[in-house]
């Protein structure tokens, strides 16, 4: 019984694919125009391409593309909007969190906590370990 024991738990080890590095996330900005975001093995390349990102839509230049975020592992991002109460609005990136409900709940503790300074604070864009985005209801 035993020795059937340790040839299942073998077999079933042996289906598991080894574990793949972990990607990280990363994120720019160019405020109030435009972002970037890309998932990627290294912080070098995935500012690379999140500036990248940045540029596709032509309104800026690779200058205007700021780092703004790395997290690895990737985990779940989110993508705050925030309205400043002297004026300009801003995104906010969270990123590398286990999952979408830890996400959506960090957006809410940052927003609750920062209400003094926000004139609005939502999030409006959920991103998955893979880079996926989910718009927000």
């Amino acid at each position: 019984m035993r020795r059937a024991s340790l040839a299942l738990i073998a077999s079933l080890l042996g289906a598991v694919p080894a574990v793949a590095q972990q990607k990280g996330v990363a994120f720019v900005i160019a405020r109030e125009l435009s972002m970037g975001m890309c998932i990627a093995d290294t912080p070098a390349d995935g500012f690379a391409c999140a500036v990248e990102q940045c540029m596709a839509d032509g309104k800026v230049d690779r200058d205007s593309c700021e780092p703004h975020a790395w997290c690895s592992p990737a985990g779940w991002s989110v993508d705050l909007f925030i309205q400043s109460k002297a004026g300009p609005h801003f995104h906010e990136y969270l990123c590398g969190w286990p999952s979408r409900e830890a996400a959506l709940s960090a957006a809410r503790l940052k927003c609750e906590t920062s209400s003094d300074v926000f004139a609005g604070c939502f999030p409006v864009m959920v991103y998955d370990p893979t880079g996926i985005g989910h718009k927000m209801p």
